[in-house]
């Protein structure tokens, strides 16, 4: 649909993922186990969180995102707009 993104999410060791929208709304929130993958379609701006970030890829309308540049210890914290 226009203007929804798809976030692809790909996980190598347990994580946590939680995406807000906008409005600070809770619109994914979900542990990844390894070896899995989850698929958000979501509409930006949002905002996520991502625990054990550096175990886990993802990707944006196809386009891998950088994590590891938002991760502080074992947390990703990012904006995508």
């Amino acid at each position: 649909a226009d203007g929804v993104d798809r976030l692809v999410f790909e996980f190598t060791q347990d994580a946590w993922v939680e995406i807000k929208d906008a409005s600070g709304k809770i619109i994914f929130s979900r542990l990844g186990k390894a070896g899995s993958r989850e698929q958000v379609e979501a509409r930006a701006p949002f905002s996520l969180v991502v625990g054990n970030g550096r175990y886990v890829k993802l990707e944006r309308n196809g386009t891998p995102v950088n994590l590891s540049a938002s991760t502080k210890v074992t947390v990703a914290r990012l904006k995508l707009d």
